[in-house]
């Protein structure tokens, strides 16, 4: 039996030229060709590389046509089911890895070498006391909508003192995060539980911390994006109701029963209505420490602490 064409066999040179024409033609970036062919199955030859092609130019997107989206530092699986994870969102990781104080490996961790973190606070322990056994408390990153789970498990990935609780709505989002979790072999660091976010009782583990990637676009803003979100996201993770605030007052009250007092939250949000969103933040007993900005100077998530006093109006 004839062993398989490798990719590296059957896309030649001349055959990358023409699907780069192709993708520029379509006013698309020719450098997603060498994401097409990282992601290929082993195995597939130059037939699924135009047929992908022939998809992206038709506006699918990336991530849908190969199943996977890079994030912060791996390859992550994304179906229709989950939010594929957008750069922004690395906002994210990064501060939870300098509020945790500690990372692995060659991340940045903390870029502005900003050391004004207080730790992660114990909180009101019920009196068990995770560790590690040289005697640093394990501290528990708790995400509400983990979607594929990118954002967790990048942060667990990147800190080995940490574990991760992550709480999603939807099964099938569910079972795209555990396959990316033992992907990542993060399987033992990690809980994934079915819940609304009203719902969810979570059981004290030593200090925590809480993420969120909200949906905060207006349902008026998510009927008039580009068709490649429109069309291919989950409406779910995007359409925040009338206002683009609905999520949030469902999350401030979630958090606050998740929280201790002195304890960290970290919240994406939308530079439109930053000020809408940590008003209705603080409403549920949170204060603003730090306001974290893409490379535009925009405002895209923010710091919180529980049971802090509220400082948006001088942050924004």
């Amino acid at each position: 039996m004839t062993a398989p064409t490798t990719v590296t066999e059957t896309v030649t040179a001349d055959v990358r030229a023409a699907l780069r024409k192709q993708l520029t033609a379509a006013r698309l970036d020719a450098s997603e060709l060498s994401a097409m062919e990282t992601w290929l199955p082993a195995g597939a030859g130059v037939a699924l590389l135009r047929e992908w092609t022939e998809q992206r130019v038709r506006g699918v997107p990336l991530s849908r046509i190969c199943g996977r989206r890079g994030f912060w530092r791996d390859d992550f699986v994304v179906t229709k089911d989950v939010l594929a994870p957008r750069p922004e969102s690395e906002l994210l990781v990064e501060e939870a890895l300098r509020i945790l104080g500690h990372s692995d490996g060659d991340g940045d961790g903390d870029k502005n070498g900003d050391d004004d973190n207080g730790g992660v606070g114990d909180g009101d322990d019920d009196g068990r006391n995770d560790s590690d056994s040289d005697g640093d408390k394990v501290c528990e990153v708790v995400e509400f909508g983990t979607g594929c789970g990118a954002i967790l498990l990048s942060v667990l990935n990147d800190n080995s003192r940490a574990r991760g609780v992550g709480i999603e709505k939807s099964a099938a989002a569910l079972n795209v995060a555990r396959e990316n979790g033992r992907r990542l072999g993060l399987e033992s660091r990690v809980r994934w539980l079915k819940s609304d976010w009203s719902d969810v009782v979570l059981k004290r583990r030593g200090g925590r911390l809480a993420i969120a990637n909200p949906p905060y676009l207006t349902t008026a803003e998510w009927r008039g994006a580009m068709p490649e979100v429109r069309d291919y996201e989950p409406r779910a993770a995007l359409d925040g109701g009338a206002d683009g605030l609905a999520a949030y007052r469902t999350l401030g009250a979630a958090m606050a029963r998740a929280l201790a007092e002195g304890e960290h939250a970290l919240v994406e949000l939308t530079p439109l209505r930053a000020a809408e969103t940590l008003a209705a933040l603080e409403a549920a007993g949170f204060g603003t420490r730090r306001v974290l900005r893409d490379l535009g100077g925009r405002a895209r998530a923010a710091c919180l602490v529980r049971g802090l006093a509220s400082a948006a109006g001088g942050l924004l």
